[in-house]
């Protein structure tokens, strides 16, 4: 299987450089490539000069939802990674590529995620639960594996809301039959909200990153693209 890991950047090379290593050194699949997104300036993308990565340079700041569409139209791959540029691959988890794509197997699988220390939902590795494989109704894009073909039938990536595209990519994923499943045997560390923080503030400032503005704003925006019952449903038990 062919696969593309696509991360958007902005001027966050603190963090992108761990994670571009630790995927490097981390991970045994052997055809993949990288895919960054660099909606910062391009000082120091010098430094990313591995054959397997392509840096594609904008103009301005496209944003996550932005980066992802221009990433999913350099690709040519069958299967995709959105990943966060705050992530980490660990040592013990050299094979987290090829569970992740096992699952794919199944061609009624549209799109599988990891667990994490910081991520909502059943994702969460400090939930008491037993189950490694577990069907979800959303899942979480810091590290989300997506079929491209489910997603491209699907209508791609919305970038007119003003943030839960993952949520709004899990609804329009299973209202075509896909399912979405939860490996919580692969492990990805997340450091969690470091671009947005940095440039909207933080949860307790007024339109901060997670603050109560910005959360009502994606939900009322998910609510009026797909109706409060399918909002609702992705809070019911399944969901989380």
């Amino acid at each position: 299987m062919s696969v593309d890991i696509i991360i958007p950047t902005f001027n966050n090379l603190p963090y992108l450089l761990p994670c571009l290593n630790s995927i490097f050194q981390h991970t045994l699949y052997d055809s993949f490539r990288v895919i960054v997104v660099n909606n910062g300036t391009p000082e120091h993308m010098e430094e990313l000069n591995n054959p397997n990565i392509k840096v594609l340079q904008q103009t301005q700041n496209l944003g996550w939802e932005g980066g992802l569409v221009e990433g999913m139209k350099e690709s040519q791959s069958d299967f995709l990674i959105f990943m966060n540029d705050d992530t980490m691959v660990p040592p013990h988890q050299r094979d987290w590529l090829t569970k992740l794509l096992k699952h794919f197997e199944d061609p009624n699988v549209g799109a599988v995620g990891p667990s994490s220390n910081v991520v909502m939902g059943r994702q969460n590795i400090f939930l008491n639960i037993k189950e490694y494989l577990l069907n979800s109704k959303f899942l979480i894009g810091f590290c989300m594996a997506v079929r491209r073909s489910a997603i491209d039938a699907a209508g791609g990536i919305d970038e007119s809301l003003p943030g839960g595209d993952d949520l709004d990519l899990s609804i329009r994923l299973r209202n075509l039959g896909n399912k979405l499943l939860i490996a919580r045997d692969i492990f990805i560390y997340h450091h969690g909200f470091k671009t947005g923080e940095r440039l909207e503030g933080k949860p307790n400032q007024t339109n901060g990153w997670n603050s109560i503005e910005k959360i009502e704003q994606t939900n009322f925006a998910l609510i009026n693209k797909h109706d409060l019952f399918k909002f609702l449903d992705l809070w019911s038990f399944h969901g989380l």
